[in-house]
């Protein structure tokens, strides 16, 4: 025995020295030489949780020899401890789909050996889990019947992870609906001061993070940052490396929103590097998406494209359809083996009173046996559908989380976006009559419009990317990226070279060299660069055209017939054209979203011509009428019909 606790703590103090990750090996040898035994189950059980601060993948490792050995030995407690541990430690990597499984076999067991304080345990584990899935109307049932629990035999530790667990699903419901913001700060208010009360300052810091989160949406960010700040004092010194991951990521939301993107910019990466020396997958993602709203918003797109990439990825690795239907089935087998259950314990006392029965007549024998089997054939129908019922429900609730993961992805992808856009005022004071109409097919857009003033010169243009939603808007960022490398950086003017500079930039970038197989994407455009007295402009077009209306009458002028990349030669030579201009001159430069739009008595198209008949109708106008009067006839076309692409027209009065 002496031999066996020399060994264990000897391995508690070898084990910190044994790097990372890549000892695993070193790992499986030290263990190797203890005894298969339930004493060995609780020592690997609790060197998985010091190992979790430090390395997840070596946590995950012990974790699983646990499971397995508790397994081997058949031992109901040491097996109900092995999983839960387990699936606590899978849950923390990302691996929701294997964590699901484990976690509810776990409620079994507890519910198998009429345990309450296992059952309490296993519920907290199942809210975590849900949690971390953003189903919070699933996480809350298991937390309150944990609560009841603790609360029944007055554990104040354990009554606090539960009330702030249930702050944190109340604060993922402020996605939609802020209300809720006040009632999870009133949870985490009252976690606090229990923690407060044991002095617990381990469990502080994630309470502090929580606040310091809501403090943040609530607008309130040099406060939050005051409770963000004490915890990472706290992580840091007591070595909490875990913990620093988080509350690094959310200092650097709080500087993001305070405008201090360089300050963010440095706790992000930290967070980042942090994350992925643990292999967290989950935070590794956070990390990256708030690193491309930080960029953005510093006009860094490049490295603001690469970290929104980086965190689609992720994303998409830890919820797929796959997973989502292993969950499903999870959940599925916990419930029908509960009703099993339950139907055999309707049996067994059918049987016990069928005995009593018998002895008073047999007359009663058929009556109770009828009965019987009437309930059962009831209760098993009514199981049937209720089991439909929660399977389509948990579908629904997967499906719509589902829906709601992507569409918060784009809603980011929109900011970022938009950032990248040149904000009205500038252009309308280059051009103080002047109107953008842009409208989105999706939530993000393949259309974009650029404008800068370099060196007594002014710039604008209309530019529609490949397709639209996600794949354009990636194409729209790689165009603004290279409109300005083009004329900041090589100082291009002749819009024609900028062109020809963008078609061999977009075809290098993508890989479209002949013999290669890259894609096929790229974009047209219609570039105008006004001297700046307005005497005369210099146009190129990529397949759009530019409309001058001059005395009413709106001529074409015609652009190069070729895209941007694409099946386009690399050395294809764009045709400027030089525009002399008179006062009163109306610009449109537009992409084919509009004119494409089916609607009208016939569902056709709009067609150029009604453009040009609709623009001339207007040519005694304000710009600002003519661009309402756009707006409606577009909404009135396009009716009941999808908007079938993105929309966007400027119009530029001399």
């Amino acid at each position: 025995m002496r031999t066996r606790l020399l060994l264990f703590f000897t391995l508690l103090i070898t084990f910190p020295f044994l790097g990372t990750s890549g000892n695993l090996d070193s790992v499986g040898k030290a263990i190797s030489v203890l005894p298969d035994d339930t004493a060995t189950v609780t020592k690997l059980i609790k060197l998985s949780e010091v190992w979790n601060n430090r390395d997840q993948s070596i946590a995950e490792f012990l974790a699983r020899k646990a499971f397995v050995l508790a397994g081997n030995l058949g031992i109901g407690k040491s097996l109900f401890l092995a999983r839960i541990n387990l699936g606590n430690k899978l849950l923390g990597r990302g691996n929701y789909t294997e964590a699901s499984a484990h976690l509810l076999e776990s409620l079994r067991l507890a519910e198998k050996m009429n345990d309450p304080e296992a059952v309490a345990k296993a519920c907290v584990s199942l809210g975590n889990f849900y949690g971390y899935q953003d189903q919070g109307d699933a996480a809350l049932p298991y937390y309150d019947r944990a609560l009841k629990y603790f609360k029944s035999v007055h554990n104040l530790s354990r009554m606090e992870t539960v009330v702030n667990n249930i702050g944190n699903i109340y604060y993922g419901k402020t996605v939609y609906d802020s209300s809720f913001l006040h009632k999870a700060e009133a949870y985490f208010m009252e976690a606090h001061n229990m923690l407060r009360d044991l002095k617990d300052t381990v469990k502080l810091i994630e309470n502090m993070n929580n606040l310091g989160l809501v403090f943040s949406d609530e607008g309130k960010s040099r406060e939050a940052l005051r409770f963000l700040k004490n915890s990472e004092a706290l992580c840091k010194a007591q070595g909490n490396t875990y913990d620093l991951i988080f509350v690094t990521s959310y200092i650097g939301r709080a500087y993001n929103e305070l405008g201090r993107y360089d300050s963010a910019i440095v706790s992000l990466k930290r967070s980042l590097e942090l994350a992925q020396k643990m292999n967290n997958v989950p935070m590794t993602a956070d990390a990256c998406i708030n690193l491309s709203l930080s960029y953005s918003q510093k006009k860094n797109f490049e490295s603001a494209f690469e970290y929104m990439r980086t965190y689609q990825n992720l994303h998409d690795s830890l919820i797929n359809s796959d997973n989502t239907r292993k969950m499903a089935d999870a959940q599925s087998k916990y419930e029908n083996e509960k009703k099993a259950r339950q139907i055999e314990l309707l049996e067994i006392n059918g049987k016990h009173q069928h005995r009593i029965y018998t002895y008073i007549t047999w007359s009663l024998i058929a009556g109770s046996i009828l009965l019987l089997l009437l309930a059962l054939l009831m209760y098993n129908r009514y199981s049937l559908k209720n089991k439909s019922h929660q399977q389509l429900s948990l579908q629904n609730r997967i499906i719509a989380q589902k829906n709601k993961d992507i569409t918060d992805s784009i809603n980011y992808a929109k900011k970022i976006q938009e950032a990248m856009l040149p904000s009205i005022p500038s252009i309308r004071k280059a051009f103080p009559a002047s109107f953008v109409l842009y409208e989105p097919k999706d939530i993000v857009s393949g259309d974009f419009y650029w404008f800068t003033e370099k060196k007594g010169k002014i710039f604008i243009a209309a530019v529609d990317c490949t397709g639209h939603g996600v794949p354009g808007a990636f194409m729209s960022m790689i165009g603004n990226d290279m409109l300005f490398d083009a004329v900041a950086d090589k100082e291009l003017s002749n819009p024609g070279e900028v062109l020809a500079s963008l078609n061999l930039h977009v075809k290098n970038s993508l890989k479209q060299h002949e013999g290669e197989s890259g894609s096929r994407d790229g974009m047209d455009i219609c570039l105008c660069v006004f001297e700046k007295d307005f005497s005369a402009l210099q146009y190129s077009g990529a397949n759009r055209p530019l409309y001058l209306q001059r005395e009413g009458e709106v001529q074409i002028i015609p652009p190069t017939k070729a895209s941007i990349g694409g099946l386009t030669d690399l050395d294809h030579v764009f045709q400027t054209v030089r525009v002399p201009l008179q006062k009163g001159d109306t610009l449109y430069i537009f992409t084919d979203g509009f004119c494409d739009q089916f609607g009208g008595p016939d569902g056709k198209k709009f067609t150029t011509k009604r453009l040009r008949e609709l623009l001339q109708a207007l040519k005694n106008e304000p710009l600002e009428t003519i661009e309402q009067q756009l707006k409606q006839t577009f909404s009135a076309w396009k009716t009941a019909s999808e908007q079938v692409d993105d929309v966007l027209l400027i119009g530029i009065r001399i």
